[in-house]
């Protein structure tokens, strides 16, 4: 959050007892789960801004069933066009607790969630007055992580669609299973992903558009006579309009060339792009 000398400290856990949760009651036991800790000079919101608007993050915690573990954060500074800051990149842990680290690595973000607005932030009232929340916000969702220098290539998919909590900024954090190669070998395991960082302003709607069509599941595409490659530089042409706030350009570019190449994909996945498309011209179409 912009403050230099913050460390960080993980401590992988043993658990064992018992589960109660509404009718369920039963003997468990674990060792998946990092107790985490954090130390700041200064108030860890000092840099942050009033409304908590300057950063946002994603971190994402692995649990492998070969006893790695691993952890990724990521930075975005959203006053610089949401790049990407330190402190960014991958620790991972083996099972003899030995901890390497890597800011090499590639994060693929496949698809894309619209948050359904069930939660309200306590200062979503306040960020939107100032014009820097919108009703549109996508967040990161399912993605895939590859480090080189670990021979890492995992993919995360959540296990709950929308996993918001109340908090002071949009948060949402929640499951999700992992699978994918490690050192060659085949892993799988769960893990949680947590993300602040809202996509809603044409320039950031745009990518999260070209993603969702890039790497839509072969099945969806079958009876489209663009392959996903295809669809997904077409929607990219816009961008230098967005770009150089050539709204009405891109606006005409969306409807007459990107919505058409929509129509022979398959649901559920037609819906869900069309849904972006129309976030995307409502965005713009203020300046259109």
């Amino acid at each position: 959050m912009g403050q230099d000398n913050t460390h960080s400290y993980f401590e992988p856990l043993n658990y064992s007892g018992r589960l109660r949760w509404g009718g369920v009651d039963e003997a468990v036991t674990g060792r998946i789960g990092w107790l985490d800790r954090q130390w700041f000079p200064d108030y860890v919101g000092q840099y942050a801004g009033v409304l908590g608007e300057r950063f946002g993050h994603q971190w994402s915690q692995i649990s492998l069933d070969n006893g790695w573990e691993f952890s990724l954060w990521r930075h975005f500074d959203r006053g610089r066009r949401d790049r990407i800051v330190a402190f960014s990149g991958v620790t991972g842990t083996d099972p003899e607790g030995r901890t390497v680290f890597s800011d090499d690595y590639v994060v693929d973000n496949i698809t894309y969630f619209r948050d359904p607005n069930l939660i309200e932030p306590l200062l979503g009232d306040a960020q939107s007055a100032v014009g820097i929340r919108s009703h549109i916000r996508y967040f990161f969702d399912a993605f895939r992580l590859r480090v080189p220098s670990m021979l890492l290539d995992v993919v995360s998919t959540p296990l709950v669609a929308a996993p918001a909590h109340r908090m002071p900024v949009d948060y949402f954090s929640g499951p999700t299973r992992v699978e994918g190669t490690l050192n060659g070998q085949p892993v799988a395991g769960f893990g949680f992903h947590e993300r602040t960082m809202p996509c809603w302003r044409p320039r950031q709607l745009i990518i999260v558009l070209r993603d969702s069509l890039l790497y839509l599941p072969a099945e969806a595409v079958a009876s489209s006579p663009l392959t996903v490659e295809q669809l997904a530089a077409l929607a990219w042409r816009v961008k230098p309009q967005i770009d150089r706030y050539r709204y009405h350009e891109a606006h005409r570019q969306l409807e007459e060339r990107v919505r058409p190449a929509l129509v022979p994909i398959t649901e559920p996945h037609r819906s869900h792009l069309d849904r972006i498309v129309d976030d995307l011209v409502d965005q713009i179409s203020f300046f259109s």
